[in-house]
């Protein structure tokens, strides 16, 4: 039992006590308040990356399965599983490009490495155009083909570096 002069400093020290997580705006009780933010750390950074894998491991620990610091916001989940849905859609698709080696996705960073040679004509400055050397327009077709498959099925903004 605690006395009325007391409950001030109980409320402040109190484990029990709702104290509210800064990134997501849930109530957490103090004592559980680092076991939420590490597994809101899991889903943020999921969500940072093409791994499905990640991405539902991340979902499930942030369902509140575990316990209830484990529940995520509503919105933050929900996003997760957008983002789960859609892989679970383009994966199928560009799997099949990526065996045939044109083409390597690093699924933890985003990127699509583009793994055969793209090669030009040579161009003297201030010409700055572009043109496919002689001979190589139908590989360079393929390749380009596959990254235009991956591009679409991922459907998200991508820039070729190279």
């Amino acid at each position: 039992k605690i006395v009325a002069a007391e409950v001030a400093d109980h409320e402040a020290e109190c484990p029990c006590r709702r104290i509210p997580c800064t990134r997501c705006g849930l109530q957490v009780q103090a004592r559980s308040f680092d076991h939420h933010r590490a597994v809101e750390t899991q889903v943020r950074r999921a969500l940072k990356t093409w791994s499905l894998p990640m991405l539902t491991e991340a979902i499930l620990a942030g369902s509140g399965r575990h316990c209830r610091a484990c529940k995520m916001a509503p919105k933050l989940l929900s996003r997760a599983e957008s983002v789960a849905g859609k892989l679970r859609v383009a994966l199928p698709l560009v799997m099949p490009v990526v065996r045939r080696g044109n083409v390597e996705i690093d699924f933890d960073d985003r990127k699509v490495i583009i793994k055969k040679d793209i090669p030009f004509t040579n161009r003297s400055p201030p010409d700055a155009s572009a043109e496919f050397k002689a001979g190589t327009e139908q590989t360079t077709a393929t390749v380009l083909g596959d990254v235009a498959i991956v591009i679409r099925n991922f459907k998200v903004p991508m820039m070729v570096v190279g």
